[in-house]
């Protein structure tokens, strides 16, 4: 089984989000709403897979943390984000995350791709 790491600074997206992907049979190691709690999280308790948010708590938001797990720690990031801005997702695309999924989406579509993730990490 993968170990799920959700960064997301909305606390009730947070926990909707938790509910729905263990009811899909994956377990969420944690849930934190900074770049900087995920950062030191990846290093002492390394997760398989990330879903992160673009708007974060902290100094850092969603696609400098993950620029910095990937570089450090090359754990595939997913994004979840409310943000619609075409720079902003320009950006986060350039990490070559493992998905982009902008809210709301289908939880389908969600699955399939961390699916994929679990797939290549066995």
């Amino acid at each position: 089984m993968i170990k799920i790491l959700c960064v997301e600074d909305d606390y009730v997206a947070s926990y909707v989000l938790h509910q729905q992907i263990e009811r899909m049979g994956y377990f969420i190691i944690d849930k934190l709403d900074n770049g900087e709690d995920a950062l030191e999280l990846c290093e002492w308790n390394r997760p398989d897979l990330i879903l992160m948010d673009i708007t974060l708590n902290g100094e850092l938001d969603g696609v400098e943390t993950a620029k910095r797990i990937i570089e450090e720690e090359e754990i595939p990031v997913i994004f979840i984000t409310g943000n619609s801005d075409p720079a902003v997702k320009e950006r986060a695309l350039e990490m070559k995350p493992m998905g982009y999924f902008t809210k709301p989406f289908e939880l389908k579509d969600l699955q399939t791709t961390i699916e994929r993730v679990a797939n290549q990490r066995t």
